[in-house]
């Protein structure tokens, strides 16, 4: 591969690494904050893991919104580019 080509993959696969976190944590830190929250509800109130299924489920929508947002972000970006 010659250096510009280098420099091409380079940056693809800087900006491919940076929407695979986006999506980790667009899923991720919802779903721990849920997990831990429904915990807490759980125990208080005594619901067998009702209150955390609940909010890990809402968690799990809130995550596939944010992927939609990234999603058009991304898209405008690139239209903009191009």
């Amino acid at each position: 591969m010659d250096q510009e080509s280098r420099e091409l993959h380079t940056r693809l696969a800087k900006k491919a690494y940076t929407l695979v976190i986006l999506f980790a944590l667009a899923f991720g830190l919802p779903a721990v904050i849920a997990g831990l929250l429904g915990k807490y509800f759980d125990e208080q109130y005594g619901v067998n893991g009702l209150r955390t299924l609940s909010f890990l489920g809402v968690s799990y929508i809130v995550g596939w919104f944010v992927v939609v947002l990234i999603y058009k972000y991304y898209k405008k970006k690139i239209r903009k580019d191009e």
